[in-house]
């Protein structure tokens, strides 16, 4: 009776432990292969390189038309108005409205 019992309960416990690993397989093959899915789409969204390069085109362009219109408003790098300018127009956007209220 002990014997058959130690059989049986050895038994059980095989299967059990094929379970497990089956399922351990599985969901091991189940999380490398969404892994993988994410590498891939992130590799994806990465930028080519002629977009890289655009980007830098685009940078230089804006970047040139800040100092245009700088030189162009007689704004400091700051947003504030150079000293030369104080005359010409209100400093900024505080002046100009008290400026308006002033007017009215």
């Amino acid at each position: 009776m002990l014997a058959k019992d130690y059989s049986s309960d050895r038994r059980r416990l095989r299967v059990t432990l094929e379970e497990e690993l089956s399922w351990s397989k599985e969901e091991t093959g189940r999380l490398v292969a969404e892994k993988q899915e994410q590498l891939e789409k992130s590799w994806a969204r990465r930028p080519t390189v002629e977009e890289l390069s655009r980007s830098r085109e685009e940078v230089a362009r804006l970047a040139a038309e800040k100092l245009e219109l700088i030189g162009e408003f007689g704004l400091a790098e700051d947003g504030g108005a150079r000293p030369e300018h104080l005359g010409r127009r209100p400093r900024g956007l505080a002046e100009g409205n008290a400026a308006c209220v002033a007017a009215q």
